[in-house]
């Protein structure tokens, strides 16, 4: 059985590097950057959130607010901007001369059109402007005005995440859908081409092969000497493939979810060399509250205590242990709370005031983790074998990345627990409070409790509000300490961003910035093709 296997890996491993091999036929002269993610992304700026969709977006749109690495707020489509004194109203002038990858000028009209397609499909990034965003108006060709409901501190930061496609090309491929007038809005057809202005515009999309993007030539910020002629986004996270072909120069970078051992042996390589950082991300035992046990705060609070965070570290490399519900790299994330740390003690404390205390042999835990990320399986069985020490049943299942999002979706089918890392969406705690823990945001995969905590919901709205950012750092701690005594997720580890890359042959500019001792704000995408240079 064992020969058996390794001779199907091996097969495996054949096939991959054969199939990229004859696709691509990349060499570091090519200047084609291939990197790989867990799945191919979802093209549509109006449907992904997921790192690798972002990694995408991040190169083939432009946002109305750009935000470089070191935090600093640049005009993206927005070349200026004002705020009224109430904070509720933003009037935006819009760059002139921006060309759409069709050839057709990026206006106003594009940016309106692109906000009120995204608050009408309901996914991606909608959730950080839905309820927010009251009105939408166009005074004239080059300026767009937005109206809040109510104000909300973080507002232009999150714009950095607000993509602007081509209005007259998105409805010239308009198919049958649920949107009136609008049809399916255009989806369909974004499922596998772009409408956007960034730098790189897509030659193929091949769902669950690859995304292949080139340089758009007419991109309105230019590009520097050395930077990619294009890019290949691979579907492809199998360790064994990843390490084969880092080695034989046919990756520039790794995804960040390699097991720790692959960093570790491409890191003895010359001309490779890995990358961690803070990027605000979180790996979370996500629960479901509303579906026995994990429902009740004090067994949620057992199994809280009874994970070996430190032994887990020694495992898990880059990572760090936890201070609070969010990562402490985000601004407005806190260290100073009391926190959960391993304790058999007082797990077994709360455990007997859980009320499954007395039934615990009939209790079932189910933990999921993701097929896609292999080291996950590694945690999944640590905390199997751990919980059993309380006396818990856990049963661990493999889900690949589709159905757990679709599972996640409904109370029922939704499990126990999933390891899961959280990516922040912008610099500051209120993007892993909103996402992870306010209701608005249950049904999906980020925040998967299926119970609302409503003092939870108002503290992070009054702080999202907080026009002043001293103020809303204060609230936002507020808020970190009511979860801690709800303990509706788990944190494991904030979790780095990690790549392994081709050191020998490319520069690449979060790590010179981190080399020259600049700080590089958490939450935006290190993958961003005119950051990176053939040398």
């Amino acid at each position: 059985m064992k020969r058996t296997g390794i001779f199907t890996r091996a097969v495996f491993v054949f096939c991959f590097l054969s199939l990229f091999a004859s696709l691509a036929g990349a060499t570091p002269e090519d200047r084609i950057v291939q990197y790989t993610g867990s799945n191919t992304p979802q093209l549509d700026p109006a449907q992904g959130t997921d790192r690798t969709s972002c990694s995408a977006y991040a190169n083939i749109y432009d946002p109305l607010m750009f935000q470089d690495y070191e935090g600093n707020l640049e005009g993206g489509v927005a070349e200026s901007w004002n705020i009224s004194d109430d904070g509720l109203t933003y009037t935006f002038a819009i760059r002139k001369g921006i060309r759409f990858h069709n050839g057709d000028e990026l206006t106003a009209e594009d940016v309106l059109f692109s906000m009120e397609r995204l608050l009408a499909i309901k996914r991606g990034f909608s959730y950080l402007f839905s309820g927010l965003i009251k009105n939408v108006a166009v005074p004239s060709e080059n300026t767009v005005v937005m109206e809040l409901s109510k104000p909300f501190g973080p507002f232009l930061k999150t714009l950095a995440k607000f993509y602007i496609v081509n209005k007259s090309e998105v409805l010239a491929n308009l198919k049958d859908g649920n949107f009136g007038e609008r049809k399916d809005y255009g989806m369909n057809w974004l499922m596998n081409n772009d409408a956007g202005s960034g730098p790189y515009k897509v030659a193929e999309m091949a769902h669950n092969q690859h995304l292949y993007a080139v340089k758009f030539p007419e991109y309105w910020r230019g590009f520097k000497p050395g930077n990619p002629e294009g890019f290949r986004l691979l579907a492809l996270s199998e360790p064994v493939t990843v390490r084969t072909m880092m080695l034989r120069k046919q990756l520039e970078f790794t995804d960040e979810y390699q097991p720790v051992e692959t960093y570790h042996s491409l890191q003895k390589t010359e001309g490779i060399d890995v990358f961690s950082i803070s990027n605000g991300k979180m790996l979370y035992l996500s629960l479901n509250n509303a579906k026995a046990p994990t429902d009740c705060p004090h067994f949620r609070k057992a199994i809280s205590y009874a994970i070996d965070y430190d032994s887990l570290l020694k495992i898990f490399a880059w990572r760090s242990h936890p201070k609070a519900p969010v990562a402490v790299s985000l601004i407005g994330g806190t260290k100073d709370l009391p926190y959960y740390t391993y304790d058999l003690a007082k797990a077994k404390e709360e455990l007997a005031k859980s009320r499954y205390a007395d039934t615990l042999d009939k209790q079932i835990m189910e933990i999921a983790w993701i097929a896609d990320v292999p080291d996950r399986e590694k945690l999944a069985l640590a905390f199997q074998a751990t919980f059993a020490d309380l006396g818990i049943n856990v049963e661990v299942t493999k889900e690949p990345w589709a159905k757990f999002v679709d599972q996640a979706s409904r109370k029922e089918d939704t499990p126990n627990g999933a390891t899961l890392t959280i990516a922040a969406h912008y610099s500051e705690a209120g993007t892993l409070l909103r996402s992870v823990y306010h209701s608005s945001s249950i049904g999906s995969y980020e925040n998967m409790s299926w119970k609302a905590y409503p003092e939870v919901d108002d503290l992070i709205d009054a702080a999202l509000r907080e026009t002043n950012e001293q103020e809303r750092i204060k609230k936002y701690i507020e808020a970190q300490k009511l979860i801690v005594e709800n303990q509706p997720h788990i944190p494991i580890f904030e979790e780095p961003e990690i790549h392994a890359y081709q050191s020998g042959y490319l520069a690449w500019e979060p790590v010179e910035l981190v080399n020259a001792g600049k700080t590089i704000v958490p939450g935006l995408d290190l993958l961003y093709m005119r950051g990176i240079q053939f040398k």
